[in-house]
């Protein structure tokens, strides 16, 4: 009776430490796949992956027309305005310095060169708007995106 309490005791340890093995090494097998930082939150391939297929959509989904051509077209137009205000300060102050600066500075100054650019802001700024929304455009922005 005492070996068949024996046995039955030591049947069911047996399959008790076995129980906890498997499960100890599955565990274990689960923490080295995971520590190879192939998925989740730590893959830079699946992060790639979501914010390509974001960057896809909104593209797909960019529209110049009507309001948001409006705004973009204030943009761009400031944008421009600024940068040719900022070349033209930089462009008198490196020309002041020398003779031949100064009479490049005057001829700038006489031929109206900034105003005329600044003029025609409004129209670099459509032949811009007109180039963002050309399908064409479109197409090379998504395939630059999926390159990286």
């Amino acid at each position: 009776m005492i070996t068949i309490l024996l046995l039955t005791g030591i049947s069911f340890l047996g399959v008790t430490v076995y129980k906890t093995e498997t499960e100890k090494r599955k565990t274990k097998e689960d923490l080295i796949e995971l520590s190879k930082i192939k998925y989740g939150l730590f893959s830079v391939d699946e992060w790639k992956r979501i914010l390509s297929e974001i960057i896809t959509k909104k593209i797909e989904d960019f529209n110049l027309e009507g309001a948001n051509r409006e705004k973009m077209r204030d943009e761009i137009s400031t944008f421009l305005f600024k940068q040719i205000n900022e070349f033209e300060e930089r462009y008198f102050e490196e020309n002041g310095q020398t003779f031949l600066g100064i009479l490049k500075s005057g001829v700038a100054a006489v031929t109206g060169t900034f105003g005329e650019l600044k003029k025609n802001i409004p129209t670099f700024t459509e032949e811009i708007l007109n180039f963002m929304n050309k399908p064409k455009t479109e197409g090379l922005f998504e395939n630059l995106l999926s390159k990286n």
